[in-house]
């Protein structure tokens, strides 16, 4: 008996009408087409890769990833360059170069780089004189390779202040390469003590 009322059962449940629609209250467009708008918001970044940089044509310099007694750590790509500009057989100026790279940088819009110089060149602020066969201010150059094309030219620093390397109208990744560079001058002496400057570069996007 209770095998035929289980069958009795789904016999009703199948044969039940579906529920009836109801029409009059309804509103419709003229066609069958849906025309949706999609959003996907990207925030602006430029970014260099925090992987401690890697040296490159390293000439009489050094440079060590990490702090520099400024509050700079190598997780942000800062670090210290020692730049033996010393020439030991004569005690005047030598040349010295190197760069470093972070290789997989990236910024996704246009931006511009540029330099800032706190001393305006390597500055020996421990000694003075007034002989002019020594100097107790040493120029140095800078240059900024990004990616595969934006290159600034050779950026001579004399003065504390900005300099404009870069401006690119388009976003790039890739290699962020900054390149040092002390020229010889056989003709000045150097002053006992540490030449000294805070140079930070940046890559900043344009936002709009």
């Amino acid at each position: 008996m209770k095998k035929l009322l289980i069958a009795a059962a789904g016999v009703a449940l199948i044969a039940s009408p579906a529920a009836a629609q109801s029409w009059g209250n309804q509103s419709y467009g003229q066609d069958a087409v849906a025309v949706w708008g999609l959003n996907a918001p990207v925030n602006t970044f430029c970014r260099l890769n925090n992987n401690g940089g890697v040296q490159s044509g390293n000439q009489n310099s050094n440079f060590v990833a990490g702090s520099f007694g400024a509050g700079g750590t190598s997780a942000e790509a800062d670090g210290t360059w020692t730049l033996n500009m010393q020439n030991p057989a004569n005690n005047t100026i030598r040349l010295v170069e190197g760069a470093v790279t972070y290789s997989n940088s990236q910024c996704n819009t246009r931006f511009e780089i540029y330099a800032d110089s706190q001393n305006g060149g390597l500055t020996n602020t421990t000694q003075t004189t007034t002989d002019s066969n020594f100097t107790n201010k040493v120029s140095y150059q800078i240059d900024v390779k990004f990616g595969g094309g934006a290159t600034s030219p050779l950026a001579t620093v004399t003065a504390p202040g900005r300099q404009n390397l870069i401006n690119t109208q388009q976003a790039t990744a890739g290699d962020f390469r900054v390149g040092i560079r002390v020229p010889a001058n056989p003709n000045t002496l150097l002053l006992q003590g540490i030449y000294r400057d805070q140079l930070t570069v940046t890559m900043r996007p344009f936002i709009s």
